[in-house]
C-alpha cells in the first residue's frame, strides 16, 4: 500500500480546517493504524496568534477532560487489585469534611457509589458548568482547591436527581475520584497515582504530566496556546481544571498511545476489565444540556463515550480546550488531535473525516 495516499488527505484535511476557520490557531493530529503498518503525525497552523510561530507535532497541550479516561483507568486498576469496590459508597473513601459538604447540599454520599461517579449518574451538580464558576475563573489567576470546587457544587446548584436516576456529565464526580486515587494510594497527587497504576514508564508516555504537580519533562516543548472566545488560556491557573476532572498535559503522540493501550491490553491486568469500563448505569433520563451537548443515557461508560459513526464503534473522549481521542476497534485505529480552541466542533468533524480515509481499505 502506498502510504502517501493516506498521508496526503490527512494532512490536507487539517490544513483546510485551519485555513477555513480563522478562530482555530492550529491543529495537531496523530493516527495509528498498526494493521496496515501506518502512522501519521501532522500539524498545521501556529502555536499562538500573537507570535505566529509554527505549530509542530511535538507541542503538548492541556488535555482537560481527556484526563477523565486516565482517572477511570487508574480507578479500575485499583479495582483489579482488590483495593476498591466499584459498588461501595463514596463515603467509604472520602474524608469526613467532604462527606459533610455533600450532605449539606442535600446529597447522600452513602447512596452514591464509585460506579455512579465513573458513569456520571451520581446526581452531583457540575460546579464547572455554571455561570457562577465561569465568572469567577474568567481572570484565570485564582488557585482553586478541590474543597472549594466541591463547595461550589453545593452553593451554585441543586442535585440533578437521586443516584442512578439521571445521567448528567459532571466534573464534580471526577474531582472526587481524583481524591479517592490519592487517598487509596498515598501518592501526593492523583497524577502520581495514575502514572504508577496505568504504567506511564512501561508505555513510554514520557511527555505526559500533571500540571502544577509534576515538572515539565526534559526535552519537551512549551505548551501550545489554547483559546476561549479568542483569548489564550496559557497563563490561566491550572487549578481551575485540575483535581481529577482535568489537569494532564501531553503531546498528541502520548495521548494516542495511552488511548490505544487502554483498549488493546496495555493498561489492565485482566482483559475483562475493558468490558467493565465499557459498562454503564443506564439512567432513567438525561439531565440538563452539558457544555452544549444533549445528555443521552447510556452513551457514557466509565471515563469514555461510546458512539456509532456510520456503523463503526467509536470509543471517544474530548477535552474542553479542543482535544479529542478516539479508538475504532473494528479497524484497530486510534486518532488523537487538538484544535486548540473551545466551543468548536472541528475536532469531532476531523475524527469523522479521518476515519473515512480508512473505511474502504
Amino acid at each position: 500500500m502506498d502510504h502517501a495516499n493516506l498521508t496526503r488527505p490527512l494532512q490536507s484535511m487539517i490544513d483546510q480546517m485551519v485555513l477555513s476557520d480563522a478562530t482555530i490557531p492550529g491543529i495537531i493530529m496523530e493516527v495509528d493504524a498498526p494493521r496496515i503498518n501506518f502512522k501519521f503525525s501532522g500539524a498545521s497552523g501556529v502555536v499562538d496568534f500573537e507570535s505566529g510561530a509554527a505549530l509542530s507535532c511535538q507541542h503538548p497541550v492541556r488535555l482537560a477532560s481527556n484526563t477523565k479516561t486516565y482517572v477511570s483507568a487508574a480507578i479500575l486498576r485499583l479495582w483489579e487489585d482488590g483495593k476498591l469496590d466499584l459498588d461501595a459508597s463514596i463515603s467509604t473513601y472520602l474524608p469526613d469534611d467532604h462527606v459533610q459538604i455533600m450532605r449539606s447540599g442535600g446529597y447522600d454520599p452513602d447512596a452514591i457509589t464509585v460506579r455512579h461517579l465513573l458513569t456520571h449518574t451520581s446526581g452531583l451538580f457540575d460546579y464547572s458548568d455554571c455561570e457562577a464558576f465561569e465568572s469567577l475563573v474568567a481572570p484565570g489567576t485564582y488557585c482553586w482547591t478541590r474543597t472549594e470546587q466541591l463547595q461550589g457544587t453545593v452553593d451554585w446548584g441543586k442535585p440533578y436527581g437521586a443516584p442512578g436516576e439521571v445521567y448528567r456529565y459532571t466534573d464534580t464526580g471526577y474531582i472526587e475520584l481524583g481524591e479517592i486515587l490519592e487517598r487509596l494510594t498515598g501518592k501526593p497527587s492523583y497524577g502520581a497515582a495514575i502514572r504508577d497504576l496505568v504504567g506511564f514508564d512501561r508505555l513510554g508516555l514520557r511527555q505526559t504530566w500533571l500540571e502544577d504537580f509534576d515538572p515539565h519533562p526534559a526535552d519537551t516543548l512549551p505548551r501550545a496556546h489554547q483559546y476561549l472566545n479568542g483569548v489564550s488560556n496559557y497563563n490561566h491557573d491550572a487549578s481551575e481544571d485540575l483535581h481529577g476532572g482535568g489537569g494532564l498535559v501531553a503531546t498528541m503522540a502520548d495521548l494516542a498511545a495511552f488511548h490505544r493501550a487502554v483498549f488493546t491490553g496495555g493498561v489492565f491486568k485482566n482483559p475483562s476489565t475493558v468490558e467493565t469500563m465499557l459498562s454503564t448505569i443506564v439512567a432513567q433520563k438525561g439531565g440538563p444540556v452539558a457544555y452544549g451537548r444533549e445528555q443521552k443515557p447510556g452513551e457514557y461508560r466509565m471515563g469514555i463515550f461510546v458512539f456509532d459513526i456510520d456503523g463503526l464503534t467509536d470509543y471517544q473522549h474530548g477535552g474542553y480546550f479542543g482535544t479529542e481521542a478516539a479508538y475504532f476497534p473494528e479497524l484497530d485505529i486510534t486518532i488523537a488531535l487538538t484544535v486548540n480552541r473551545t466551543d468548536s466542533d472541528a475536532g469531532a468533524k476531523l475524527i469523522n473525516q479521518a476515519i473515512g480515509v480508512f473505511r474502504n481499505l
